[in-house]
């Protein structure tokens, strides 16, 4: 019996023995299929096909973890903010970005993703900056990342623009949008006139069919 997995593939299939569930019931058996559960009983037979047996011998198992907000394209990233405040961190965010390269970027996401997924994190959304279209390499360094770790966590999307500001930046958000970004998002609260930025929004969402994920409290 093997003592833990080896990898993940989501067609594997696993018989987890002697899991202690969080009802607190006596140790169960779990059988996986296809990444669901198929069946759960106090001691399941051995089962003729491929399933691997990993003996949990009492360990908590738990559903994964879901983290709804997240900034990856900001991850790991080092920068000086000599006030504190949130209007020097986007200033300094903003020279940042422009310098770092996308394979820097991959790997810092990457390094990330692992230290999510070892935490028992299953599920991830982030906010991905498109200020204007010298942004949608970063939504493209990201939607590869997604496809690269489709098989361990499941990852959303948001597309943290300035809907209404100006014509280019509506058009880089909706080209973000129809890469593959999963919502429209903002930071009404940051704009000159909020209101009318929640309107855009809405409007970039009716059209694109994408739901909404906006910053509502972003003052200091």
């Amino acid at each position: 019996m093997k003592e833990q997995p080896e990898g993940h593939n989501p067609s594997t299939h696993w018989l987890l023995r002697r899991a202690r569930l969080a009802d607190n019931q006596p140790l169960q058996d779990v059988l996986i299929r296809k990444g669901r559960i198929a069946r759960i009983a106090a001691e399941l037979p051995t089962y003729t096909d491929d399933a691997r047996q990993w003996d949990l011998a009492g360990r908590v198992l738990l559903p994964g973890l879901v983290d709804l907000h997240t900034h990856l394209d900001k991850t790991y990233s080092t920068l000086e903010n000599q006030s504190g405040t949130l209007l020097e961190a986007i200033a300094v965010w903003g020279r940042f970005k422009q310098q770092r390269t996308q394979p820097e970027l991959a790997t810092v996401v990457r390094r990330a993703l692992c230290t999510a997924i070892a935490n028992g994190v299953t599920g991830l959304r982030s906010h991905i900056d498109i200020s204007d279209a010298s942004d949608l390499a970063t939504v493209e360094t990201l939607l590869t990342l997604r496809r690269e770790f489709s098989d361990r966590i499941d990852l959303q999307f948001v597309a943290l623009g300035q809907p209404g500001q100006s014509a280019a930046r509506d058009a880089a958000m909706l080209d973000a949008l129809q890469m593959g970004i999963d919502f429209v998002g903002g930071a009404p609260a940051l704009m000159p006139d909020p209101a009318a930025t929640v309107e855009a929004a809405f409007a970039l969402a009716q059209r694109t069919g994408k739901p909404l994920d906006l910053h509502i409290d972003e003052t200091e």
